[in-house]
């Protein structure tokens, strides 16, 4: 992000005693990443949330979940595991990517488009949903999208011919766990969004 680099140099500027490395190193700190980058009246937190407020309710909701998933990069159908339909998780995405809040990585080898959050901006979103969402709705939030995986998970042990018994058993998982992530998250929402080869 432009505005990162412009605030950690001018910390740097004025405070000439500092190393980059030790600059470096508190910015390894997650937890006070966005406060460190804060110079002046500029701050990076603030100019994230001016693209932020700018967005509909329901967008802004999808960008804190994803950043509460923390994930490297993730594709459409695990935002429609977040409790929507899958094309409007691709509007929501293609919205987000409109105004620089979500990146898109790459398309992967089965034609689907991954998507990435910038690590500020994962920071930001995941604040805000620490701060805005009752702890019940992060954790089914996540038991959702955990839902989708076993889901996925099952249907790759049901297609997937076995090499070998270990490999097999690599893919089974425990029925009891599987019963008590359906029973909570109603993962046959995911299971409606799974992932689609674009043509």
């Amino acid at each position: 992000m432009p505005l990162a680099i412009r605030i950690a140099g001018a910390r740097l500027a004025s405070r000439r005693q500092w190393s980059l490395s030790r600059l470096a190193n508190r910015l390894t700190d997650e937890q006070h990443r966005l406060d460190d980058l804060t110079v002046g009246d500029q701050e990076v937190r603030a100019g994230i949330n001016l693209s932020h407020a700018l967005l509909p309710e329901r967008t802004q909701v999808a960008l804190r979940r994803f950043g509460l998933l923390g994930l490297p990069h993730f594709s459409a159908w695990i935002a429609a595991a977040l409790e929507t339909e899958l094309d409007e998780a691709e509007h929501l995405l293609e919205d987000l990517v409109d105004v620089s809040l979500v990146e898109v990585d790459r398309v992967d080898p089965v034609g689907l488009v991954r998507y990435q959050l910038h690590d500020l901006v994962r920071l930001f979103a995941q604040e805000r949903a620490v701060q805005e969402d009752p702890p019940k709705e992060r954790a089914a939030v996540v038991e959702r999208v955990l839902g989708g995986w076993i889901w996925l998970v099952e249907r790759i042990n049901e297609t997937v011919p076995p090499v070998q018994p270990a490999i097999q058993a690599t893919f089974r998982l425990s029925r009891a766990v599987d019963d008590e992530i359906a029973r909570r998250s109603s993962p046959g929402r995911a299971t409606g969004s799974v992932p689609r080869r674009r043509s």
